[in-house]
């Protein structure tokens, strides 16, 4: 082949790839956005479901911050929340906060995770619990499909969302677990926490100052009617008292009484001022039903020690406030023993009633129940031979 002819033939390929080349890079400089958007758009879906419309894009900044220790219910362990990430849209409509949590219902499993949508200025957007592992009997999302609607425009306080009957656990974990996102946005000052009401804050002290009058940090008991003093309040489902929040001189007060009428009187800040308000203790008290030495107590001691025993009984006055109910002194073969009716909740809040009976020393003579609940050993097909060895030391006091 001629030099000339090669030349030619080399310059002709030179041009077809220079050709396919330019029309491959034009095919990309078209294509790749479309392609890299619809990718975007698969990402963000899931986060767009919780932010608000005409969102542009999102940006991981998690690692940028400060983020809070997991959250652990003080009243139930079981109860823990986590960030796992925290998403920042781009164009200023707030963001979405990733948070791993569980319940008592979770049972080692995989943390369920939810996703929390909040805007710039401090309210929920919206929020959807993405993945559940949960016992599905509790499922809380499926008990109440308006639940996760419940949280739109709320603030950090959360104070207009309840619980979910039947599954308060749970929905008591999730609201926690919401509670978590709002957090980590505080803590790094991407918004400002809302503001709670005295109601409020008296209400969530409830559980930590009067065991008898919740179960698993939720408050079990009907509704009392406002009066005098008394803005509202609770009578326990346990015989184990009551509670109130109660206002004086513009000032609300959370005021509890056990199931004898020992009372307590706590501030907003927590303290408590039972000394400077003898007035809201009293009316506290004449509002409350006082437990009395029944008769059926009295019939309890002559059963476990004789009609001596009995004819010998006194009610205790005592200072507690968890899920004692009534104490009782009374006398068998020169010894001075105290029988404790206790009432603790268990599954679906049922009340367990159980008999210790303890010398002067606290040592345990005897215990015995009355009532024995253990339906949700046998829920869903969750019994083992743990359950069972649990049952049968049940029934060894029945």
């Amino acid at each position: 082949m001629k030099t000339s002819e090669f030349l030619k033939s080399a310059a002709i390929i030179v041009v077809i790839l220079l050709v396919f080349g330019v029309a491959a890079w034009g095919l990309n400089f078209y294509t790749q956005p479309l392609i890299d958007a619809k990718k975007a758009g698969a990402a963000n879906g899931r986060l767009n479901a919780v932010m608000s419309d005409g969102a542009k894009g999102y940006e991981d900044i998690t690692s940028t911050l400060t983020l809070p220790s997991q959250f652990v219910d003080p009243s139930n362990a079981k109860r823990t929340a986590s960030i796992v990430a925290v998403h920042k849209e781009t164009s200023g409509l707030g963001y979405v906060v990733e948070v791993a949590w569980t319940s008592e219902d979770s049972h080692g499993s995989e943390p369920n995770l939810a996703l929390v949508g909040i805007s710039t200025d401090g309210k929920i957007i919206a929020v959807n619990n993405e993945t559940y592992h949960d016992t599905e009997a509790y499922n809380i999302f499926n008990k109440d499909p308006n639940y996760a609607p419940s949280f739109a425009g709320q603030d950090s306080t959360l104070a207009d969302v309840g619980l979910v009957a039947g599954s308060t656990h749970s929905s008591s974990a999730f609201r926690s677990a919401v509670a978590h996102a709002f957090e980590v946005l505080v803590l790094n000052n991407m918004i400002t926490a809302g503001v709670k009401s005295d109601d409020q804050i008296l209400t969530e002290m409830l559980p930590l100052v009067h065991t008898g009058l919740s179960s698993s940090g939720t408050i079990v008991g009907d509704s009392v009617a406002a009066s005098g003093n008394i803005v509202k309040g609770w009578a326990s489902k346990n015989n184990t008292g009551a509670a109130y929040i109660m206002t004086k001189a513009d000032a609300n007060y959370l005021v509890i009484v056990n199931g004898v009428r020992y009372a307590q009187v706590y501030n907003t800040e927590g303290v408590d001022v039972t000394a400077d308000h003898s007035d809201l203790v009293e009316e506290a008290k004449t509002a409350t039903k006082a437990n009395a030495l029944s008769a059926a107590i009295k019939n309890k001691i002559k059963s476990l020690f004789g009609e001596a025993a009995r004819d010998s009984a006194k009610l205790v006055e005592h200072t507690t406030f968890n899920t004692v109910a009534t104490v009782i002194e009374f006398t068998h073969e020169g010894n001075t023993l105290y029988l404790i009716q206790s009432k603790p909740y268990t599954y679906a809040n049922n009340v367990m009633t159980v008999y210790t009976v303890v010398d002067a020393d606290g040592k345990i003579v005897k215990q015995e129940t009355s009532t024995l609940i253990y339906d949700h050993y046998s829920v869903d097909g969750y019994n083992s031979n743990k359950d069972a060895a649990f049952i049968a030391w049940l029934e060894k006091y029945t």
